[in-house]
């Protein structure tokens, strides 16, 4: 009978390790391409951010985030930033466990899984327990 698992290198698992736990600990997950960030100029000289990414389906969309002067925006700048930093690594990551050979999904049942998981916390439900969850 054939094994239903596979022996992998110790740094491989150390790294698939080191991914669970970073999973266990996002709150949010990208619904597509990490994206980028983009500071524009419009035709009266503002400067401005925006997110440019791709959905699970490949969509291309752009996200105005704000005024490049205000620092409420700044802010927010910089902690999209780091998460799409993080997001990368992360994929990269991924890559290299795939090519040795660990499971992956597929973009579209990833999109499925992260969706309903960012539903899930936009309503406050956990997974075990469909009711509401009370605010702390």
């Amino acid at each position: 009978m054939p094994s239903l698992t596979t022996s992998h290198e110790r740094a491989l698992t150390l790294l698939f390790a080191e991914l669970e736990s970073s999973a266990a600990e996002q709150r949010e997950a990208f619904l597509g391409t990490p994206g980028t960030l983009t500071e524009r100029t419009n035709d009266n000289s503002t400067k401005y951010w925006v997110h440019r990414y791709s959905d699970a389906l490949n969509r291309r969309h752009e996200v105005y985030l704000g005024k490049s002067d205000d620092p409420e925006v700044a802010a927010q700048v910089t902690a999209l930033r780091d998460k799409i930093d993080v997001a990368n690594s992360t994929i990269s990551s991924i890559r290299l466990l795939a090519r040795a050979g660990f499971a992956t999904v597929d973009r579209k049942a990833y999109y499925t899984l992260a969706s309903t998981i960012t539903v899930c916390s936009e309503r406050e439900l956990s997974w075990s327990d469909p009711t509401p969850m009370a605010r702390s």
